[in-house]
């Protein structure tokens, strides 16, 4: 590609200023909203993905066949020789670490008000090495030993004004069918900013949760944390050959199963997104179509002089292409740069939704504060979809262009 056409396309751009800003603005300004929206989007999923994998699933859960059907029913198998698959866990690659767990569907009440809920009896000794509770007490104490008490999400707890040293009743289904309430002292209150947890759970020290449910020394699912997220695949693997060699028929899920709906909320809102950045995108289009345009009808003595002179249709062809492509590179680098800051900031000091519009659920497993993630891959992309747009938006144009008859173009006014 010659220099001077590339020269000859940049000036050509500039002819008319006022015209070739408007568009390099609604370019760019599409751009910087689709940096912002892509980097928003993937900041919660993140956030939520790791809210998830922290205070409710872990990477991998053990459970016995049809558990993940029946986990919030009285009626969950339990996973056998529990202490025995933990010990063997730890010395499996890529596990960091591995507690039990019983999980059943509860009432919480006051003595006048029940609220439905999701018990869990946690094993205080090895809950840490897997969930990350204790690292988000906003009130009182994380559990100690086997005392009568337990933690309480904050909006559950909120719904009866209960603080820390109050007592409140749990009750729950035995494996008899019989009915079971344990009077708790409510120890310490949890905000781990997913919505599941803090509006609808509880946490009781394990010992004391089998001996309510007649349970002792068993646990409905073993949860596993991995390392490194991108373990999970080969994690799952190591630990269902592990469990087949001990001849143990348990399933091993992955976090992504026990969150089906929140990865279907996810994708079902970046499908959203994308629709929204279409419209934009063909705002843009349509902007640097009418440049394009009327340049090729203000420049048509222009280039049937050109053409008259020697220059080939293919030529003319190329250089409105790369008018196109200029636009689109500026635009795109102006709003990767617009984009990139607004993501930035809210990398840095978030979007706090929570005192702009109160206790708002949007969907998503995550604290007040959205907080955006900002990519090299991000800017780079926008950036070459930019100047791809803008090519293909200047291809009519650029046809019309380069099938002007030079004799007819010459007599154009």
């Amino acid at each position: 590609m010659s220099p001077v056409l590339v020269r000859l396309a940049f000036r050509n751009v500039f002819r008319n200023r006022k015209r070739s800003i408007i568009t390099f603005l609604s370019i760019s300004l599409g751009l910087a909203a689709l940096v912002f929206g892509q980097g928003l989007m993937l900041g919660i999923g993140n956030e939520s993905m790791k809210n998830i994998i922290d205070y409710q699933t872990a990477h991998l859960t053990i459970s016995p066949p049809g558990y993940l059907d029946m986990k919030e029913t009285s009626l969950s198998p339990s996973v056998p020789d529990y202490p025995e698959i933990l010990n063997s866990l730890e010395r499996l690659p890529h596990v960091e670490g591995a507690t039990a767990r019983i999980v059943v569907p509860a009432v919480l009440n006051d003595g006048m008000n029940d609220l439905p809920c999701l018990a869990s009896g946690v094993d205080v000794q090895t809950d840490g090495h897997v969930f990350r509770l204790a690292d988000v007490v906003a009130e009182g104490r994380y559990l100690q030993g086997q005392r009568l008490e337990m933690v309480v999400g904050t909006r559950l707890a909120g719904q009866f004004a209960a603080r820390p040293g109050d007592r409140l009743n749990v009750i729950m289904q035995d494996r008899g069918g019989e009915i079971e309430v344990q009077s708790l002292e409510v120890a310490g209150l949890v905000d781990t900013g997913n919505p599941t947890v803090d509006r609808g759970s509880l946490f009781i020290p394990l010992g004391v949760m089998q001996r309510a449910l007649g349970m002792e020394g068993q646990a409905t699912e073993v949860a596993v944390r991995l390392r490194r997220a991108s373990d999970v695949g080969a994690g799952r693997a190591a630990i269902a050959s592990f469990l087949a060699a001990e001849g143990l028929d348990l399933d091993v899920s992955e976090w992504t199963e026990l969150a089906g709906d929140f990865l279907r909320l996810h994708r079902l809102k970046k499908r959203a997104f994308g629709v929204m950045t279409g419209v934009i995108v063909l705002l843009a289009a349509v902007g640097i179509v009418n440049t394009m345009l009327m340049a090729s009808f203000e420049r048509t003595r222009e280039m049937g002089m050109m053409m008259a002179m020697g220059m080939k249709a293919r030529t003319v062809l190329i250089l409105f292409l790369l008018e196109g492509a200029v636009l689109g590179l500026f635009g795109g680098l102006a709003g990767g740069l617009l984009g990139g800051a607004a993501t930035y900031y809210t990398e840095v000091h978030g979007i706090d939704i929570g005192a702009m519009y109160g206790d708002i659920d949007i969907g998503y497993p995550i604290r007040d504060v959205l907080r955006g993630d900002l990519t090299v891959g991000t800017l780079i992309g926008t950036l070459c979809f930019g100047v791809v747009v803008s090519v293909l938006a200047s291809l009519y144009p650029a046809w019309r262009a380069s099938k002007l008859v030079p004799s007819e173009a010459l007599r154009h006014v």
